[in-house]
This record gives structure tokens, C-alpha cells and sequence, in this order.
């Protein structure tokens, strides 16, 4: 599995996102119900944990969507997605 689909499968189960349901890039905390305040901060402390990076308060503040978060975890691993 690429690092998107590794990215989207943890958040699938972090917010209990049904299998067949499209992940979006554009999606933002609060606007995908399971997207709540308590599951950013197991999101965020997951994706640490599985890829091996730190992710500052700073950089996660610029942060608006999904998307944004996996190319800043993706630039942290050096990996496309």
C-alpha cells in the first residue's frame, strides 16, 4: 500500500469512516461527522506514531484539510502521494 492509502486507511479508522465511503482531500475537521476534536488529536498522534515524524503545533495551525496534512506527513517521510 502506497502512503496515501496507508494515510487514508488510518484515517478511515481514527474517524470511523465506512469502507465504502470516499475519502476527500478537501474535508476539514468538524465539516465529516467522527472528525471531531478528540479524533484530530488521535489522527495527529497516530500518523506520528505509524510514519516516524514529529508534526509541530506551528506547522499543524497552517493546516485547513486533509489533503494539507498528508503532503506535510508526506514531506516529513520524503514520499509522494
Amino acid at each position: 500500500m502506497d502512503i496515501d492509502g496507508k494515510m487514508n486507511a488510518l484515517f478511515r479508522k481514527v474517524c470511523e469512516i465506512a469502507e465504502g465511503e470516499e475519502i476527500r482531500d478537501e474535508w476539514e475537521p468538524g465539516q465529516k461527522a467522527g472528525w471531531d476534536s478528540l479524533a484530530n488529536l488521535t489522527l495527529i498522534e497516530r500518523l506520528e506514531y505509524e510514519f516516524h515524524v514529529t508534526l509541530e503545533f506551528d506547522e499543524l495551525l497552517s493546516l485547513s484539510n486533509w489533503g494539507e496534512l498528508k503532503k506535510l506527513v508526506a514531506g516529513k517521510i520524503g514520499g509522494m502521494l
